[in-house]
C-alpha cells in the first residue's frame, strides 16, 4: 500500500513535489469519519486550541470530501496523482472563500493546507 508521507512545495518554481513510500503494514480500511476522529484526538493530545483543531479538521474534511466526490475513494486509498489533483483544484478553481465571495486560494493558504494534510497522514500512519 502506498501512503502519502510528505507534501512539499518548491517555492521557487511553485511546483508541488510528492514523496511516497511503500508501507508493508496491512491496514484496516476505515471510513474518513473514523480517520478524522483519530486526527482530532491526536491534535487534542498535542494541546492545540479548539479553534486550531476545528480549522485543521475542516481542511482535512475538505480533502476527504473532495476525494469522495471527485475520485470516489477514501483518504487511505489516495495516490500521489489524487493528492496532486486536489492541490491543483485548490489553486486553480474558484471556491467560496466567505459567504458569497468566490476566488482561488492564495499560495500561503495552499501551503497551510499541505502542512495539515501532512499531519493528517502522519496520524493515519501512526495507528
Amino acid at each position: 500500500m502506498r501512503d502519502l508521507l510528505f507534501l512539499k512545495i518548491n517555492s521557487s518554481l511553485n511546483i508541488f513535489i510528492f514523496y511516497f513510500k511503500n508501507i508493508s503494514v496491512e491496514k484496516v480500511i476505515m471510513s474518513c469519519e473514523h480517520l478524522l476522529e483519530q486526527f482530532k484526538t491526536k491534535l487534542q493530545t498535542e494541546g492545540l486550541r479548539d479553534q486550531t483543531i476545528r480549522s485543521y479538521i475542516a481542511d482535512a474534511q475538505q480533502y476527504c470530501k473532495w476525494l469522495d466526490k471527485s475520485r470516489g475513494i477514501s483518504a487511505e486509498n489516495a495516490s500521489h496523482n489524487d493528492a496532486k489533483a486536489f492541490l491543483d483544484y485548490l489553486q486553480n478553481e474558484a471556491h467560496e472563500l466567505r459567504p458569497r465571495k468566490f476566488g482561488t486560494y492564495s499560495l500561503s493558504t495552499v501551503r497551510r493546507k499541505i502542512g495539515i494534510l501532512r499531519r493528517f497522514y502522519y496520524t493515519i500512519l501512526e495507528e
